[in-house]
């Protein structure tokens, strides 16, 4: 099965229509999906902590909201949570994040 052309964002690909994507350690989860409404990730931290091995020190237990959401055809960088100016968007994420888990 040659998924390239979906990986590649060609217009004739054909893949999911979201990717999931899960820390180390699996509490957190971040789930994107580019559709009609736009391009959009939902993170996900249950604790209310992201932590990455990778960055330094000071950053390991950054507090954050429990559910984000970022607008990445805007904020590719992932700086600016618009879950409270877009709740229809992140309460469908969210269900959408849910029902894979489950799964």
């Amino acid at each position: 099965l040659d998924l390239s052309a979906a990986l590649l964002g060609k217009p004739d690909g054909k893949g999911r229509d979201h990717v999931l994507q899960q820390n180390n350690n699996g509490n957190q989860f971040g789930l994107r999906i580019r559709d009609e409404s736009g391009d959009w990730k939902l993170v996900e931290a249950p604790n209310g902590q992201m932590y990455n091995v990778n960055v330094e020190e000071t950053l390991r237990s950054t507090k954050v909201p429990k559910t984000q959401l970022f607008d990445l055809a805007s904020d590719p960088g992932e700086t600016q949570d618009v879950a409270a100016q877009h709740t229809e968007i992140a309460n469908r994420l969210k269900e959408k994040l849910d029902q894979i888990k489950s799964n």
